[in-house]
This record gives C-alpha cells, sequence and structure tokens, in this order.
C-alpha cells in the first residue's frame, strides 16, 4: 500500500485560519506485508527523526500491520 499525504502551510498572514497554500510535497508512506514488523526511514532529515513507543505514526503503522498479518 502506497499513501502520498501533500504538505500545506496554513494560516498565513492576517488571514485569521482562511488562507492556505498548496505545496507540492509529498510525505510518502509504503507499507508492505511482511512476517516482522520493522519501519525505516529515508530521505531529507530522517536522521532527525526518533521511532519512540508514543510516536503516533509508531501506533498506526503498528496497527495496520496487525490487520495486514491477521
Amino acid at each position: 500500500m502506497k499513501i502520498l499525504v501533500p504538505a500545506t502551510s496554513a494560516n498565513l498572514g492576517p488571514g485569521f485560519d482562511c488562507l492556505g497554500l498548496s505545496l507540492k510535497l509529498f510525505n510518502e508512506t509504503q507499507i508492505q506485508k511482511s512476517g516482522v514488523f520493522s519501519i525505516s526511514i529515508g530521505g531529507e532529515g530522517s536522521d532527525n527523526i526518533f521511532l519512540k513507543k508514543n510516536n503516533i505514526f509508531v501506533n498506526i503503522f503498528y496497527e495496520i500491520y496487525e490487520k495486514l498479518s491477521g
């Protein structure tokens, strides 16, 4: 499964939450069925990301893994 989430910038200037900007940047996530649960991160800034158990993305990926492997 491949998921693309577009980047956005909201609250531009004095728009008070009514102006936004769509960017041509994406956060790409790939989920594959596997015998073990693992997460790999690549790309710019990936060395600054720490995967802890309370990370919302880790929890979501684990739930998806459980459903795909179940």
